[in-house]
């Protein structure tokens, strides 16, 4: 039996699929497994001493390098990314860690192919390093985890949602617009997870700016749709890294053209997805995650794209939206019957989704168990030779194992050196509580 940690990035995206894998491990294998939030593994590692340590990524130079400080101790190191699929050339590089030094991992458990060779064209890991494994969030838009998905009546509810009126979601992904026109935090963020090297991450002024104006575009488009379109329940949901306090009155606004406007908070964005009828999006893995629950998309395009974003051949899954007409004329053709998934699109958007997720069968996260079962084998660790805990993280680690995670959060949150969320983030950190709700729903799954 071997103890593994996970590192858990955010609530509202990894949790579920990271309780899953904790179960599929602690069930079928007999392992022993503790979820930590990101951040919290060198305050923890003490207490639990893992044989194993998984990361969503190891970007940061910090945390590159207390990882390489584990490997010294015998314990394995492994990546599964839990976020950034993809979708460019100069995104790729970002996401093999090329500019990051990982050589010393045990595994990098890839989305797919292209990253996959990526990773070894670019020299960044040996091929018995790079398992092809898939991703494990994956598998809740598929059979049989599907079968938790919520539905209409759920939103009804919760939030009044009429029932009966055509859902329009609005998804966005403009993180990087809250940093203009002071971009200073975004180029300390970007020097902190190696991406200088890369020419589009290399200028923060201009990707900042870029997102700014686009997102003051698609604000504007928004409205101009609400003003014209009755009828339909809009549905607008932020990407976790933005700050809810904008969208918050951004909703407000849009509620005095349009009373049937819901601002999406603490769902599941496969939850979200299941009760839409058509979703917008730019450049975002939620268009790839409509097209697994065959649902329609349409990519909202209102300036030319920047390198690091969608390649032109994944945005043919879609229909295209440039303008208040195009969405209106859209939602009239879907609305009426009129217009439909083509099998022609259907064949496209299957052939992208193999290539972006390898095998969308629901099984994905059974395979990653299975991979990291066989990686347990000759495991040394010496959780003696454990150097650089400082005094902050083993207070840290007392207060959790005393006061238990509820008393660590109040205590984390009124200290000093809480476990800070630089980005705003809203609600991304778990708790026991949610730990143990996702547990009771899948394990009648195992």
């Amino acid at each position: 039996m071997a103890k593994i940690m996970i590192v858990v990035d955010h609530k509202w995206r990894d949790l579920p699929s990271s309780v899953y894998l904790k179960l599929l491990l602690e069930k079928n294998y007999g392992h022993s497994v503790e979820l930590v939030r990101l951040g919290e593994d060198s305050a923890l590692i003490s207490s639990f001493m893992p044989h194993m340590v998984i990361y969503n990524n190891l970007y940061e130079k910090d945390r590159n390098e207390y990882a390489r400080h584990l490997t010294s101790c015998g314990i394995k190191i492994l990546i599964l990314p839990t976020e950034g699929i993809t979708f460019s050339d100069q995104q790729t590089l970002l996401f093999t860690h090329k500019y990051s030094g990982i050589d010393f991992i045990d595994c990098y458990l890839a989305w797919n192919s292209l990253m996959h060779n990526a990773i070894l064209e670019n020299n960044v890991l040996p091929e018995s390093k790079v398992s092809l494994a898939g991703n494990c969030r994956f598998d809740f838009y598929l059979p049989p985890l599907s079968r938790l998905l919520k539905d209409r009546d759920y939103f009804f509810h919760k939030y009044g949602m009429p029932l009966h009126r055509m859902n329009i979601l609005i998804t966005t992904n403009f993180a990087n617009a809250e940093f203009w026109p002071d971009t200073s935090f975004l180029e300390k963020n970007l020097e902190k997870q190696r991406a200088n090297g890369i020419p589009v991450f290399s200028d923060a002024a201009k990707l900042a700016q870029y997102e700014y104006e686009y997102r003051n575009m698609m604000f504007d488009l928004i409205i101009g749709f609400t003003k014209k379109q009755r009828g339909v329940n809009l549905l607008l949901k932020y990407h976790p890294s933005e700050r809810k306090m904008l969208y918050q009155r951004f909703a407000d606004e849009l509620k005095t053209l349009n009373p049937n406007v819901f601002l999406i908070e603490g769902e599941y964005i496969w939850d979200v997805l299941n009760v839409s009828d058509l979703t917008l999006q730019r450049c975002s893995t939620v268009a790839i995650e409509a097209w697994l629950m065959g649902k329609y998309t349409a990519e909202i395009e209102l300036l030319p794209s920047l390198d690091h974003f969608l390649q032109p051949k994944y945005r043919e899954g879609s229909w295209t939206v440039k303008s208040v007409q195009d969405l209106s004329e859209l939602i009239s053709s879907i609305s009426d019957n009129t217009l439909s998934i083509s099998q022609e699109m259907n064949t496209y958007r299957k052939k992208i989704i193999r290539e972006l997720i390898f095998k969308p069968d629901g099984e994905t996260s059974k395979r990653v168990a299975e991979t990291i079962d066989s990686l347990t084998r000759e495991i040394h660790a010496d959780i003696r030779k454990l150097s650089g805990v400082t005094m902050k993280n083993r207070i840290k680690s007392f207060v959790r194992r005393t006061l238990g995670m509820k008393g660590y959060d109040i205590a984390s949150n009124l200290s000093k050196f809480k476990f800070g969320d630089y980005l705003g983030r809203y609600d991304k950190r778990f708790s026991a509580d949610d730990v143990r709700e996702w547990s009771e729903k899948l394990l009648p799954f195992l």
